[in-house]
């Protein structure tokens, strides 16, 4: 129960600066340009909404839906005319500069993953080359040959072992025959033999030893920090890139907050010091995610579909309807009902072990 409680507090802060961030973005724009600005909420604009500041223009608020966050350039409870009137200043407002404010919710959300990067990076160091630490599960196979968490792996059936992937790669290559590894342990060099075990995964036999590896680490210079960060940024964008390339991929490697969740939870499980560092890597990766999903995503209710509407605009020199807008709006947010039904259906199906 109490890792459960500390689960959800964990996902709420994470989820909650990530949604505070990007409507941040949005907020500060537009009061450089200074529209009118109602409403700074968490949660969506439907149900109870509870006033928690006030500032003699915007109401700073917490909706009951709290799946999200807005900036709102008219009063949600308003009558219909009022909204339109308060909507008509809005769109009064030069192109440019109504662009600049969708832009910003993205922009803050990959400013955020930059940083959450640099931090990650700050505290834990730049990585040395091999031999690495090994991180040992109880009862497996590695404990019960004597391997100890903090052993440095060496070799493995007389390889030497780089990263993570090679040593799986030599596991999985044994076919389940023992292998000696070599490790050194308070600078003394050791071998010890491990029986590999069978992890039944659908046709497939798969082998485990169960061991984890920790780069060492020292501490880095600022132009290493941002280098690595920079490094990082870009080696998970891309990563998202090829994804959305490969849409059999995609589908099974999307995630929403179940999954989420379930990240979080295997952070929780963590001592302290390497819970922080797993936080702010995963806080990295849902921004930078977060980024993505709104400025590419042309869903007419995320900013990429907000960005093209302007667009249109420019190219038509003269805004949509309020039917035409209205529909969109319509389509939009059952486009979102479907995305979140989808991904959400799909963690369940992680969870039962069938996706």
């Amino acid at each position: 129960m109490l890792h459960k409680l500390e689960t959800l507090l964990t996902w709420a802060v994470l989820f909650g600066i990530l949604i505070f961030i990007h409507e941040l973005g949005h907020f500060l724009a537009a009061k450089a340009f200074k529209f009118k600005v109602y409403e700074f909420a968490f949660g969506l604009p439907f149900g109870k909404k509870w006033r928690y500041w006030y500032d003699g223009e915007t109401e700073y608020t917490v909706r009951a839906v709290l799946l999200g966050g807005f900036v709102g350039f008219a009063e949600a409870e308003a009558d219909d005319e009022t909204r339109d009137r308060q909507m008509a200043d809005f769109h009064a407002k030069p192109i440019y500069q109504r662009l600049i404010v969708i832009l910003a919710g993205p922009i803050a959300s990959f400013l955020l993953g930059w940083i959450a990067f640099v931090a990650l990076v700050g505290m834990r160091g730049v990585e040395l080359p091999a031999p690495h630490k090994m991180m040992v599960s109880e009862k497996s196979a590695a404990a019960e040959a004597g391997i100890r968490t903090g052993d440095l792996l060496v070799k493995i059936a007389g390889e030497s072992i780089a990263d993570f992937n090679a040593m799986a790669a030599k596991v999985r290559g044994s076919a389940g025959k023992p292998l000696e590894i070599e490790i050194r342990r308070d600078e003394k060099p050791l071998t010890l033999t491990v029986q590999p075990r069978e992890v039944p995964e659908g046709r497939e036999k798969l082998y485990r030893i169960g061991v984890g590896l920790q780069p060492r680490t020292r501490p880095a210079q600022i132009q290493e920090v941002l280098g690595e960060a920079n490094r990082l940024t870009g080696t998970f964008l891309s990563a998202l890139g090829k994804l959305v390339s490969t849409p059999r991929e995609l589908g099974k490697n999307i995630g929403g907050p179940i999954a989420i969740a379930g990240a979080v939870s295997e952070v929780v499980k963590l001592d302290w010091a390497d819970r922080v560092l797993a936080l702010f890597s995963l806080m990295g990766q849902l921004s930078l995610s977060l980024y993505a999903a709104n400025l590419f995503v042309p869903i007419p209710v995320f900013d990429g579909g907000q960005v093209v509407l302007l667009l249109i605009e420019a190219i038509r020199r003269r805004q949509l309807s309020k039917e035409q807008q209205m529909g969109v709006a319509l389509v939009g947010w059952a486009l979102v009902l479907v995305l979140f039904v989808s991904v959400t259906f799909n963690d369940i199906l992680k969870l039962l072990g069938k996706g």
